[in-house]
């Protein structure tokens, strides 16, 4: 997920990413974002097709990011530089913004996966095991 569309004194809308402070390639908060605003704009408009036309991007999002989760235990991991918007805060490990944005984005991927799913406009058997066992595990932890 692009952090933004280039700049004005380059290429923009063909050469992304010009943000030149940090390497935003490797920021942990902008694909569980990008997901979260899918959610949005599918329950702002009701437009299942919208959600089915972005899936694919979804689950590639979701699987990209989940390699951050170096210690298996469903949340996504910090890797002690600035990776993430804060982009001058350097975080090492699991983080309350980064791993909030993570577990939302999972449970709207579960939530997404079955509105989907019941309405016949996903196809096969989606396995939303490990998604919905994270999401699971940390529900109420923190009340």
């Amino acid at each position: 997920v692009p952090h933004d569309l280039g700049s004005p004194s380059e290429e923009p809308w063909s050469k992304v990413n010009v943000y030149n402070f940090q390497d935003v390639s490797r920021w942990k908060d902008l694909g569980p974002k990008f997901v979260l605003q899918v959610l949005r704009d599918v329950r702002t408009t009701g437009s299942l097709e919208f959600a089915a036309d972005m899936y694919p991007t979804i689950l590639h999002v979701m699987e990209t990011v989940a390699q951050y989760d170096t210690d298996g235990d469903g949340l996504i991991e910090n890797q002690g530089f600035p990776d993430q918007t804060y982009d001058i805060w350097s975080v090492s490990g699991p983080s309350a913004y980064t791993g909030g944005l993570w577990l939302a984005a999972l449970s709207a991927t579960v939530h997404l996966s079955k509105d989907l799913l019941s309405r016949g406009l996903l196809e096969g058997k989606i396995d939303l095991g490990e998604a919905q066992a994270a999401c699971d595990r940390y529900e109420g932890m923190y009340e």
